[in-house]
């Protein structure tokens, strides 16, 4: 079951990184195969134990919502695997509850916001992720340190790059903060104000 979820969850990844360059698609042989994917993954959500570690079973959960949302009528997501969305999304949001994050990072870019007199919402929720900053319900803003890049690279990780093409599908504005970004708060706040302009009406936090 580990090598299954593994496996779709990285061939999802790999597509995040195919169809970034619109002039990609998904071509018919990788479908076919993910498809064979995804029906293994159907028939171990059926089984009594399915997916005994909750880290397989939040990956082929992220999976299938990525999967579903590119509206590629190619791409199977059968009866089986929605009906195990909407059972462990609630799971899933109430699990996030338990690893909200609150880092120097991103305290110091809350004060940016704070200063532009933005009104804004932290740790926001989504079915797929939290967020880090969301203003005006349509900003987002994730603050990302060292560890979610590939080695020293400004390369974005396999899952946040997912995260990151999922939200702007879903039709968010998107802006990823490197972490060395923060050591000139002057540019950053500078193109932070440029993004997104003029204040936006109280929304509440």
């Amino acid at each position: 079951e580990r090598y299954i979820s593994e496996l779709i969850f990285s061939t999802s990844i790999c597509l995040c990184d195919l169809i970034e360059d619109s002039k990609n698609k998904i071509d018919d042989e990788l479908t076919k195969e993910l498809n064979i994917l995804l029906s293994k993954s159907s028939e171990l959500i059926t089984e009594t134990n399915m997916f005994k570690n909750q880290a397989d079973k939040i990956r082929i959960y992220k999976s299938l919502i990525y999967l579903r949302n590119l509206n590629d009528k190619r791409i199977i997501i059968d009866d089986i695997q929605i009906k195990f969305i909407q059972v462990f999304s609630n799971f899933y949001k109430m699990n996030m509850e338990r690893v909200l994050t609150d880092s120097n990072l991103q305290r110091n870019f809350e004060k940016i916001l704070n200063e532009l007199d933005y009104k804004y919402q932290s740790e926001v929720k989504t079915d797929f992720s939290i967020v880090d900053f969301m203003v005006n319900k349509n900003f987002i803003f994730e603050v990302n340190g060292p560890s979610h890049y590939v080695g020293l690279s400004n390369f974005l990780c396999g899952k946040d790059f997912m995260k990151e093409r999922f939200l702007i599908k879903r039709g968010f504005r998107f802006r990823n903060v490197f972490h060395k970004e923060m050591l000139n708060r002057i540019k950053l706040k500078e193109d932070v104000k440029k993004l997104i302009g003029d204040p936006f009406p109280d929304l509440g936090r």
